[in-house]
């Protein structure tokens, strides 16, 4: 167990809370090394970067004297007993690989977890990287354009309809560049906060789907079955769209955007058949 250290963790990050709770629960730390960015004594935050440890978690080292960030403080606490692991997570491709990974996941944690409370003493929002951002735009609208292809398939086949399987990446890709045009005109400070967590909303409806994706594929499932459940999937896609826009601050314009736009889509597709 790592000795008078201190990690700082976002006390609005749920995935941070997670992962720290874990490390106390392992006795990786005890529970008084764990402090929150956001009320720490000013004498322990003046030891840290505090614009870099808002994206990257900042472990304080008391005996080196000594801040390590991201991807380095979380190897020397889960690591601390296993040196031969830590040198392979040091290797320069395994690190360097370890490092994009963790910075893609802290750049957009707040818009995969949804979190966004008032600020009381510091903020520990991480700056938009826009890198960041739009590769998760993109592989949020190729995982669940993939997800939802999958449900396609069956719903197409109780319609007795051909399938197009390019069809539901369309229908995602579309849907962000729609979203981009109506929050441009909206808010554009808020353009990429938006699109990050319109991503994720979508993303949780693929998700949604893989149970009946599974079933169906076991069983076969009635047309009724697939539309009902489907519905139940948009509904609370738009529970998600609306929650999350009211905590950015947004007007309900942007869900009457979202909804507008996949009304559009299903009427296209309904011409077509």
């Amino acid at each position: 167990m790592i000795s008078s250290n201190q990690l700082l963790i976002d006390k609005n990050c749920p995935m941070c809370s997670m992962y720290g709770k874990c490390f106390i629960y392992f006795d990786l730390l005890q529970p008084n090394e764990l402090v929150y960015y956001q009320d720490v004594d000013d004498a322990v935050f003046e030891k840290v970067d505090a614009e870099r440890a808002k994206s990257e978690v900042a472990l304080i080292d008391a005996e080196k004297g000594m801040t390590v960030y991201g991807v380095d403080a979380f190897m020397m606490v889960l690591f601390q007993n296993w040196p031969t692991i830590l040198r392979f997570f040091h290797l320069p491709m395994i690190h360097f690989l370890v490092v994009k990974l963790y910075r893609f996941i802290s750049f957009n944690r707040h818009v995969i977890s949804g979190e966004r409370k008032a600020i009381v003493k510091r903020d520990c929002h991480p700056p938009v990287h826009l890198a960041y951002r739009w590769l998760y735009i993109l592989l949020v609208a190729i995982g669940t354009g993939f997800i939802v292809n999958q449900f396609s398939i069956h719903l197409d086949h109780a319609l007795g309809l051909e399938h197009h399987h390019s069809r539901e990446f369309i229908i995602c890709f579309g849907q962000v560049l729609w979203q981009l045009v109506a929050i441009s005109m909206i808010n554009p400070l808020k353009r990429m906060d938006y699109l990050g967590n319109m991503s994720t909303v979508s993303f949780i409806g693929g998700l949604l789907l893989l149970p009946l994706i599974v079933l169906a594929n076991w069983i076969g499932l009635p047309l009724i079955v697939l539309g009902l459940y489907f519905l139940l999937v948009v509904g609370t896609m738009f529970v998600l769209h609306v929650k999350r826009c009211k905590a950015l601050g947004l007007p309900f314009t942007m869900s009457i955007s979202w909804v507008a736009f996949r009304s559009v889509a299903l009427l296209i597709i309904l011409s077509l058949i």
